[in-house]
Order: structure tokens, then sequence, then C-alpha cells
């Protein structure tokens, strides 16, 4: 056993730290989440998706290698769909 053993001390310092981090992380929790920058990364890709098909729809040749552009795309959208449904799960 140390030589100064304070337990009561000890357990009311881990108390305190847990209270204050538990109190900050709504607001920064809100702040990633729903930043703005989320919003305009959705649109721009949104917008590149809608010229990605227009320009298919005019009769361009698909690769493979647009294929596998666009199933990466989609996985990326996908990705970041799911990250943002489970910030909004935790939001409600």
């Amino acid at each position: 056993m140390p030589h100064r053993a304070r337990p009561m001390t000890g357990m009311l310092v881990f108390l305190g730290i847990n209270l204050v981090l538990v109190n900050t992380i709504s607001p920064v929790y809100d702040f990633v989440c729903f930043h703005p920058y989320w919003e305009r990364r959705r649109e721009r890709r949104q917008k590149e998706r809608e010229a990605l098909q227009m320009r298919g729809s005019l009769g361009e040749k698909s690769t493979q290698v647009k294929a596998m552009i666009m199933l990466t795309m989609l996985g990326y959208m996908t990705l970041m769909q799911r990250c943002l449904g489970w910030c909004n799960l935790e939001r409600s």
C-alpha cells in the first residue's frame, strides 16, 4: 500500500473528471455531426452522380474503369450515409 493512500480524494477526482467529460460531449458531438460541411459534401456528391448519369445516358461507352470508379463512389456514399444515419439515431 502506498505511503499516503487517499482513496476518497482519488475517487472524487475521478468522478469530477467524468462529470466534466459527460457534460462536454454533447456539444462536441452536435458540432461534428451537424456541421454544414457534411451538407455541402452531400450536395456536391449528388451533383457529381447526376452529371455521371447524364454522361452515361448520352451514349458514352461504359468501361471497366468507369464501373470501378462508380462502385467505389457508391461504397463511400453508403459508408457516409451509415455514419450520418448513426449520428441522427444518436441525436434523437
